[in-house]
């Protein structure tokens, strides 16, 4: 590939002049395209969950399983009210 250095119209190979401005044509010497650089991954705080946040979660856990297995247990206290 050529171009025109005045006009910087490009040509194939065989033509030696630019046809708008007769002016010899240079080659192009073709180069891979540059890649940009890749951003580092910086990590935000919201990409993790905190300790506390944790906690809070873990402990939430807890009382929602002893809840749920006091009611398993025991049940919801409803026949008591019966007599025997």
């Amino acid at each position: 590939m050529k171009r025109c250095a005045q006009c910087g119209k490009e040509y194939p190979d065989e033509v030696l002049v630019c046809a708008i401005d007769q002016q010899p044509l240079q080659q192009v010497v073709s180069s891979p395209p540059a890649q940009a650089p890749l951003p580092a991954k910086s990590h935000k705080k919201s990409d993790f969950i905190s300790l506390e946040t944790m906690l809070i979660w873990a402990i939430v856990a807890v009382v929602i399983l002893f809840i749920v297995g006091y009611i398993l247990l025991f049940g919801f206290g409803l026949e008591r009210d019966h007599a025997f």
